[in-house]
């Protein structure tokens, strides 16, 4: 593809600055997932519309992106990959979630 062309996504490649367009339409990526009984966990990502990429994620911006992914922000835990945060959301509370090193999940207290 030649330098500065569009690729499939619509997003300029080559020495080209990001126009105002693509500035604006940036979204954050969260994956959702869903728990339920063992055999029907389900996961999603979500791209929240005006929210930038390198905003953090809050307990508030969880519970919108698992309104989005399921209708109800209660039983789902959301996280920000690129972040290593997430947040495990509950009727009336929402406990933060870490990534280890390791990969591995766990709470502060």
């Amino acid at each position: 593809m030649p330098a500065g062309s569009l690729n499939p996504g619509g997003s300029r490649e080559g020495p080209y600055p990001p126009s105002e367009n693509e500035k604006r339409s940036t979204m954050k990526e969260l994956t959702v997932i869903i728990t339920g009984k063992k055999p029907n966990r389900r996961e999603g990502i979500v791209q929240l519309n005006g929210v930038l990429p390198n905003e953090s994620l809050t307990p508030k911006l969880a519970r919108r992106a698992a309104r989005v992914a399921q209708g109800t922000s209660a039983g789902a835990t959301v996280w920000d990959w690129e972040a290593g945060v997430g947040y495990r959301l509950y009727k009336h509370s929402a406990r933060r979630l870490y990534l280890d090193e390791h990969g591995g999940v766990y709470a502060k207290s």
